[in-house]
């Protein structure tokens, strides 16, 4: 007790005399852990709504790498599982890994056929890769078994831009945006409009974006930004070569 005093004593007069007293510190019991941290419940890994729940609250705290290695475990345990893959897709999807989340869908596929769903995001997937003729056969494998999907409109209307064909993607934003509003129909659609010089559909569409999670925006933000700058180099491109026939 006596050093401990005589260190108080030094430490108030030195540098941190200005320091207001702080509370003691307790070395948390190793046996029981951190003090003040709720641990995580454990995951039941043959009850798919355990491992889907975990998965979605590790996404939200942030742990997207923790969630994936968390599905790529529960679809080795039950691989005919759907239900599963899908959301392993999805969060590789979340996190960029574009190239996995195609390889994991199309493997998906295999396995079920007939779900629309990973067909859509095997779609998505290859779309961000920019491999465009993969993304239209599985396009063409959805639209083939009739899916319903607005996302089926919403893809479709994508691989028109990424293409430089903006005006064929207006009409698959516009069956998209009657079926279900969101900020990426709309953005597309503005697109569409600004790239093939309707400037009041395009300021309609941008000036009533819905709301969205920030990495939706972000990449939607980041996405339009590359096909305008694409755009203006494909125009200018136009305007060197016109400009040298008038010379010749």
């Amino acid at each position: 007790r006596s050093i401990t005093n005589t260190w108080a004593v030094l430490l108030s007069s030195g540098p941190f005399k200005k320091l207001k007293p702080q509370p003691r510190m307790k070395t948390p019991d190793p046996e029981k852990g951190q003090g003040g941290t709720t641990p995580a419940e454990p995951v039941n890994p043959s009850s798919s709504a355990d491992v889907l729940k975990r998965s979605q609250e590790l996404i939200a705290a942030g742990q997207s790498a923790e969630a994936i290695t968390l599905l790529r475990s529960a679809v080795d345990d039950k691989p005919f599982d759907v239900v599963r893959r899908e959301a392993l897709i999805r969060a590789l999807l979340n996190k960029n890994l574009y190239q996995e989340a195609a390889g994991e869908a199309r493997r998906a596929v295999m396995i079920a056929p007939d779900h629309a769903n990973l067909r859509l995001l095997a779609a998505r997937s290859w779309l961000r890769l920019g491999k465009l003729e993969e993304a239209q056969k599985d396009l063409n494998e959805a639209l083939a078994r009739n899916v319903q999907d607005p996302i089926v409109q919403l893809l479709l209307g994508e691989l028109a831009l990424e293409r430089g064909e903006p005006e064929k993607g207006i009409e698959p934003y516009q069956a998209a945006f009657d079926k279900q509003d969101s900020f990426e129909v709309r953005l597309g659609l503005g697109l569409c409009f600004g790239l093939t010089g309707n400037a009041r559909g395009a300021s309609a569409s941008f000036n009533n974006l819905p709301k969205a999670p920030e990495d939706v925006v972000l990449e939607g933000y980041g996405r339009a930004v590359r096909l305008i700058d694409r755009s203006v180099d494909s125009l200018a491109a136009t305007l060197r070569q016109l400009m040298q026939q008038a010379h010749v």
